[in-house]
């Protein structure tokens, strides 16, 4: 301003100073709404993304899933089927088959026990 003399302004001049410096800052505040708005929206999206991966996920693993129990239910109908014509005999705690059920037992508990803690064995059929 012409009429500036050192640090003292003009009314008009200390007024337009003013409306700038309201205009810088409605500026600032509009940009940083605006980025404030676009990270919300990139957060949503990464949210939306990452749910529709964890849905897929889902149905990738339900599929598998479903397949898996399929191939076990075969292969036990084929088991099954195999088996019909095998006979069967229970082995007993007294009798003619203790010897070779408690043998069964006593290796059963041994080499078991040590993987998947106390096993109990209450019955061996001899295929």
């Amino acid at each position: 301003c012409f009429e500036a003399v050192e640090e003292i302004v003009c009314a008009r001049c200390a007024e337009l100073e003013a409306a700038r410096l309201r205009l810088e800052e409605k500026k600032r505040a509009e940009r940083e709404e605006r980025e404030r708005k676009e990270v919300e929206r990139r957060k949503k999206e990464e949210h939306e993304l990452a749910a529709a991966e964890r849905a897929r996920e889902r149905r990738a693993w339900e599929e598998n899933e479903r397949l898996h129990r399929a191939a076990i239910q075969k292969q036990l109908a084929e088991l099954e089927r195999r088996s019909d014509g095998v006979t069967r005999t229970p082995l007993g705690r007294d009798g003619a088959w203790a010897a070779e059920f408690l043998m069964v037992v006593d290796r059963t508990e041994m080499y078991v026990q040590s993987a998947h803690g106390p096993v109990v064995v209450s019955r061996v059929e001899k295929v």
